[in-house]
């Protein structure tokens, strides 16, 4: 059993709605109700009623408990812009797109839950859930450089390149001696 509801011309820019509706995907219906009735974004209010709208729908339609309804899917797209006009210096215009939505939620409703603390958040039963043990990583060992050490480095940079050393010694510091002797005396 599904439920669609659509809300249309919502006067709010696609991608600040994206951001509430990504947070509601897959949720239990009731909980996701609450998460948007405490969320600060604007786009929250609309999305709460339009899933308000959806469970009374569910309930009417199919006499489905409220409990038993998780967001299958939301998505969040693009409708007309409305152009307006704002003036600018010189005479200029620029023009002001306020951007609109069209939001689609679709409700089904759930045969099982599997147990919050098996993956950590509420999913529907035959969702696989891909639990990762997270690998502690070997911390590098620091230590301060001696001079030796820098020696050392030296000494087999070197060994790999004797040429290449040479060369941007003896480039250095002829780059050093022209842009002293090219400064204008003051």
């Amino acid at each position: 059993m599904e439920t669609k509801v659509q809300l249309n011309h919502l006067q709010m820019s696609p991608r600040k709605v994206r951001l509430v509706a990504n947070l509601i995907k897959g949720m239990e219906a009731e909980r996701a109700v609450v998460e948007l009735q405490y969320r600060l974004k604007r786009a929250a209010l609309p999305l709460c009623k339009l899933l308000q709208s959806a469970i009374a729908n569910a309930k009417h339609n199919f006499q489905v408990e409220k409990g038993g309804l998780y967001v299958k899917k939301i998505v969040v797209g693009e409708g007309p812009t409305l152009k307006r006009y704002r003036a600018r210096a010189f005479g200029r215009a620029a023009t002001i797109r306020n951007r609109t939505s069209h939001v689609s939620l679709v409700l089904a409703v759930t045969e099982g839950l599997v147990s919050p603390s098996q993956t950590g958040r509420e999913t529907k039963e035959g969702v696989r859930v891909k639990i990762t043990k997270s690998k502690k990583k070997e911390e590098p060992v620091v230590r301060d450089l001696t001079t030796e050490d820098r020696h050392e480095e030296q000494e087999r940079q070197q060994e790999k390149h004797p040429l290449q050393t040479e060369h941007a010694a003896r480039v250095r510091t002829q780059g050093f001696v022209r842009r002293m002797f090219r400064r204008k005396a003051i």
